[in-house]
């Protein structure tokens, strides 16, 4: 069962999203939370390989179902992204889900 790409590219979408936010919204310290996140996120894009996961494990349904929370984390975050009501708590909950996404893909790696 071959996996596609779709949790790789909604997470670079995810990536380039974040950085347009921060290119078009006036940065305050606040905002550091969320660009050493976009730098993770950035670097785990360099190595992430969905076709060396699938090779690894043993489980290739649970594999998708990880992939599948990973790829609505990701969306949630975009979406969250669009939000301009109120800048602190979206990047509260845009750092917050952007750890989930760390966690969720450090349970599969591992």
């Amino acid at each position: 069962m071959a996996l596609d790409e779709s949790s790789f590219d909604t997470l670079q979408e995810t990536y380039f999203k974040i950085k347009e936010y921060l290119e078009t919204t006036p940065l305050t310290r606040e905002h550091s939370p969320l660009m050493l996140k976009h730098e993770e996120l950035g670097s785990l894009l360099e190595t992430f390989d969905v076709e060396a996961l699938e090779e690894q494990t043993k489980d290739v349904h649970g594999l998708h179902a990880q992939l599948d929370t990973v790829t609505a984390i990701s969306n949630q975050i975009k979406e969250l992204l669009n939000d301009t009501s109120d800048t602190l708590m979206t990047i509260e909950k845009v750092v917050s889900a952007l750890n989930e996404v760390f966690d969720k893909i450090n349970t599969i790696v591992l």
